[in-house]
């Protein structure tokens, strides 16, 4: 009630640039310490209805989230027992340290499988503010780095999905994802939908996959190096290319049981959660399917369950068998599954040659006919390991007809060019006809091809080493033929 009074008095008392400034602590989805009474009274509106108030009132996060929580007395322990980790400096009452809680967790999960893992704990440094000062948190949620002693500080620009997440672990630490088993995929594939999976045999080198894997954001890549574990892995990837497998969304539930839709009929789901879990939580469930609706019961005991909880759920293995091929996965190999399109794919080109393999990824990361708008948009024109222009058709209202030419014409492209489909309401799609040169009372539909930027200096470099690596192989060719 104290905080309440505060967060009115503020408003009566303060001056309209101190609020502003208050304000925008929250528009840039960081708290700081001046704003956390402006953000309680925030909090009354319902656009943040789904905040945990339990944080607020003394609830331990740790019930809900699966990462350790570090106390002022513990956590140089942690540091010296884990010389490289991440640390999430959070604030209870702060909405977007809630908000990043289950990123975090999953990340954890995915950097527990590097090999040494990296481990990723919490702290709650409002309350030990004297934690945060040594390492100068000055806004909540703040993401700290600890790799030998050197302290790296997250960007918060760049986003706070656990992708990014990892994604920023692994460009300081410069390692990749080693599958140790068969039960590691399943992290993978289930809880991310762009996965390339790399199987080398002993003698294998595998240099051109660990450098494409520090290229793309979006996708996650994972190894298994020997040739016993790489067999095992090959097959049970053989195997799960043929089910077309679902991360459910269970979420929490105060009854016993929960029904939950699923996308199709003929499916099964596991009965062990998805969601990261801690070694103390008791949890158990059970997952019973008939046609498209699965029921969920907790059968530890007769109460409901507070955790957001997830399930895996495949296609029937018998069903898939009689109407799908199964795959023939070799080692070495490289593997990709994707949402869309064929949903699985097997490297044909040369496993030593980083472009060619960049390329065959990035034609893949998307759909080969897409519409346009900012998550796509983000994929075409931002900077990757491979320049790739966008083949782009414009039009006022949807023409049928061009796209089903489009669409043909689009598996013929792949992986040359971009094919993408524009409309001109959104500002996104009314930029990108500005950039064709389409006036706005026009109402023809347009097809055009838009070039990426120039290139940087070092991505010109690897063009020219990719040019004089083709025409290595062309002169190879000539001689064998020869």
């Amino acid at each position: 009630l104290k905080r309440f009074w505060v967060g009115f008095r503020l408003l009566a008392s303060e001056s309209p640039s101190q609020i502003s400034r208050c304000a925008m602590g929250v528009l840039r989805h960081r708290c700081t310490n001046r704003s956390a009474e402006f953000t309680l009274f925030l909090l009354l509106l319902p656009a943040v209805a789904g905040f945990d108030w339990g944080g607020v009132f003394g609830s331990p996060t740790q019930q809900q989230h699966a990462t350790d929580e570090l106390h002022d007395s513990d956590f140089d322990d942690f540091l010296k027992q884990h010389p490289v980790n991440a640390i999430l400096f959070y604030a209870p009452w702060c909405f977007y340290s809630q908000q990043i809680m289950p990123a975090w967790d999953i990340a954890a999960q995915k950097l527990m499988l590097h090999d040494p893992p990296v481990h990723l704990a919490k702290i709650d440094a409002h309350r030990y503010g004297l934690v945060g000062d040594r390492f100068d948190v000055s806004a909540f949620p703040s993401m700290k780095l600890f790799v030998d002693g050197a302290v790296f500080e997250f960007d918060s620009d760049l986003g706070r999905s656990w992708q990014q997440i990892v994604k920023w672990v692994n460009r300081h630490i410069d390692r990749d994802h080693v599958l140790k088993s068969v039960e590691d995929v399943d992290h993978y594939l289930n809880d991310n939908d762009l996965n390339v999976v790399g199987l080398f045999a002993d003698n294998a080198t595998g240099t051109s996959f660990l450098k494409s894997a520090r290229h793309f954001s979006d996708v996650m890549f994972a190894e298994a190096r020997g040739s016993d574990i790489a067999t095992q892995v090959a097959e049970h990837l053989s195997t799960h290319a043929t089910l077309t497998c679902e991360t459910v969304q269970v979420g929490k539930n105060r009854e016993n049981y929960k029904q939950v839709s699923l996308p199709r009929a003929f499916m099964h789901c596991g009965s062990q959660p998805r969601n990261p879990q801690r070694p103390e939580w008791t949890d158990s469930f059970s997952a019973a399917v008939e046609g498209t609706v699965v029921t969920v019961r907790r059968s530890d005991n007769s109460d409901g369950w507070e955790q957001n909880l997830q399930l895996k759920c495949c296609d029937d293995e018998k069903h898939a068998a009689e109407n799908k091929e199964k795959h023939h996965v070799t080692v070495p190999s490289v593997v990709m599954f994707m949402p869309h399109d064929e949903r699985f794919a097997i490297y044909d080109g040369d496993l030593e040659n980083v472009h060619a393999l960049d390329r065959w990824i990035m034609a893949r990361r998307t759909p080969m006919l897409m519409r346009l708008n900012q998550e796509n948009a983000e994929k075409i024109f931002e900077a990757g390991p491979e320049r790739i222009p966008g083949l782009f058709l414009i039009s006022q209202e949807p023409d049928d007809r061009l796209e089903v030419v489009l669409r043909k014409a689009s598996r013929g492209l792949r992986g040359r060019v971009f094919v993408c489909i524009a409309g001109r309401s959104t500002q996104l799609e009314r930029r990108l006809a500005s950039i064709a040169g389409i006036e706005e009372e026009s109402s023809e539909s347009v097809l055009t091809l838009i070039e990426p930027h120039a290139s940087s200096g070092v991505q010109q470099q690897q063009q020219q080493q990719h040019q004089q690596q083709q025409q290595q192989q062309q002169q190879q060719q000539q001689q064998q033929q020869q």
